[in-house]
């Protein structure tokens, strides 16, 4: 998720995560996550730049990108967690090719992943 006024600061960003076949979702400034009725329906993500309302800010929509993100919300006890499963957080985001989201609040950061073609993960949250 990016907010409006890095999107006006770089406006084909849009456009160019559209290309790349990512399905965006207008994000109302101040919130976490769409608030538009219907915003889960492929046929309301954004065509391109110029139907982002103004004031609102970018989500990528998962499910009909492709995509699948790792949100970390608590790095110390993410990286425990993990561990027990044999993955390693740090080596995750320090690969060279690593496409993270970072929030700006220390222990929070999000990892973007590619799916295969027609997998679609279900959501898990670890509290």
């Amino acid at each position: 998720m990016t907010n409006n006024s890095q999107v006006q600061g770089h406006p084909a960003s849009v456009d160019a995560y559209i290309r790349q076949g990512w399905k965006l979702v207008p994000i109302p400034h101040g919130t976490k996550g769409p608030a538009t009725k219907g915003w889960n329906l492929k046929e309301n993500s954004l065509a391109d730049a110029k139907h982002l309302p103004a004031g609102h800010g970018i989500g990528l929509a998962h499910a009909y990108s492709g995509t699948m993100a790792l949100d970390v919300d608590q790095w110390d006890r993410a990286a425990e967690e993990l561990t027990k499963y044999g993955v390693d957080l740090q080596a995750l985001y320090s690969a060279p090719d690593a496409v993270t989201i970072e929030s700006g609040k220390p222990g929070h950061g999000k990892l973007l992943y590619a799916m295969p073609f027609d997998v679609a993960l279900p959501s898990k949250k670890l509290i």
